[in-house]
């Protein structure tokens, strides 16, 4: 089997063989598949691919990242995968501070699923290193219920948190959480 014709058919350049993210026995491997399945979106089989390496991954350096976010697709699909490479990438949480930044500047950041979970990831990032109280301002800020879910679980919750929480969370669950927060022995001693 060629090598090249496989590439074509699947949509990946030489680049995702070089980096490692593919190797020509799973890019063989995938092509004889897609001859015979079902199943003829290649793109299923590139965000298959990436979703592996990166699953294996417990960090990538600042160069690994440069190569990631220059990999093309090159399918005959025309789907261009780079914002799916980026949220995993930071949905794996394998991303520095600094190289969670550094996809903020990509022009695909400026997509909304990119820029909702960029902005979530640093919040959560800064609560963690500044602490809830530092923060609480800017989880205000925000109607992300993922944030509001993250603040309940937080040992430095205080019961002006969970009062606001209560009135202003993001979703009907959130409040009522907080509800019974507020009307906890924990929070209610503490007033």
């Amino acid at each position: 089997m060629s090598i090249e014709l496989a590439l074509k058919r699947l949509g990946y350049t030489r680049e995702w063989l070089e980096l490692c993210v593919l190797s020509k026995s799973a890019l063989l491997d995938q092509y004889s598949e897609i001859l015979t399945s079902e199943d003829q979106n290649a793109e299923h089989y590139r965000c298959g691919t990436f979703a592996q390496f990166v699953k294996h991954k417990n960090h990538v350096t600042d160069l690994e990242l440069n190569q990631i976010l220059a990999l093309k697709d090159n399918g005959p699909d025309e789907c261009d995968l780079k914002v799916d490479r980026m949220l995993a990438l930071i949905r794996a949480d394998i991303l520095t501070d600094i190289q969670v930044e550094r996809l903020a500047s990509e022009k695909e950041a400026l997509e909304a699923p990119i820029q909702k979970l960029y902005l979530r990831t640093m919040l959560f990032k800064k609560i963690s290193k500044l602490g809830l109280e530092a923060c609480f301002e800017e989880v205000q800020s925000t109607k992300d219920s993922s944030v509001h879910e993250f603040v309940l679980g937080r040992s430095d919750l205080k019961p002006d948190h969970v009062r606001w929480l209560s009135e202003y969370g993001s979703n009907k669950k959130i409040r009522n959480v907080a509800g019974q927060l507020a009307a906890s022995k924990r929070f209610r001693a503490s007033t």
